[in-house]
């Protein structure tokens, strides 16, 4: 590496150990959510990152980590089921909600990207953070790669992941996902309001198929 690449290197991880430095913050301040529940699905705000049918009778809720393993297995196996099954045939509302997990500075530094971007290509870039984990968590330059590859730039890099006003969005949505479902631990599931934690294939069939029935 040379030492110009070793700056910016240095320059990228002290923005993102300042913006680790507030996730303490997530789990002690009484804040308020994100936004209110917005049209007809009681479960969905309008800072919502959102699939499949916006008046579907089912709600499944996600809170998840880019730097969360059990999430990168859940999307590169389980998800792909529920998508194809429930998602694309619009039988379902699946929303991802943002919960960063160890190492945190790099779990906000991978959301803070994703909303940086154009909002019909947020669920590509996540996946990509999920099937990239062992690459860009700790290489600020792999991540810059990542993001640039979606047409963030140097400069458009270093102003998303310092971004204060998403931070406090997210700030936000742990605090209700932590107060509203009990949310622990990543990835946590909510479908109508029940919650639950790493599920298979077969317990989402078995949870979400009697609400279809109804």
């Amino acid at each position: 590496m040379t030492s110009t690449q070793k700056t910016t290197a240095a320059a990228v991880i002290a923005v993102l150990l300042i913006a680790g430095a507030l996730y303490a913050v997530f789990f002690s301040s009484s804040g308020s959510p994100a936004s209110q529940p917005i049209g007809a699905n009681p479960y969905e705000i309008a800072t919502d990152r959102a699939l499949g049918g916006p008046d579907a009778s089912v709600t499944v809720i996600e809170y998840a980590s880019v730097t969360c393993g059990h999430c990168a297995n859940f999307h590169a196996g389980v998800f792909k089921q529920l998508k194809e099954t429930y998602i694309d045939t619009n039988k379902i509302r699946f929303i991802f909600r943002e919960l960063p997990t160890a190492p945190a500075e790099w779990a906000k530094a991978g959301f803070l990207l994703a909303r940086c971007i154009p909002e019909e290509r947020y669920f590509g870039f996540i996946d990509v953070l999920f099937s990239k984990q062992a690459q860009w968590i700790g290489n600020p330059d792999v991540l810059k790669q990542i993001a640039q590859a979606s047409g963030i730039d140097a400069q458009k890099f270093d102003q998303c992941i310092a971004d204060e006003a998403e931070l406090e969005r997210l700030k936000a949505v742990v605090e209700y996902g932590i107060k509203e479902y009990g949310v622990q631990s990543t990835p946590t599931f909510v479908i109508n309001s029940k919650t639950y934690e790493n599920m298979s294939w077969e317990a989402f069939q078995a949870a979400i198929d009697p609400l279809l029935a109804e």
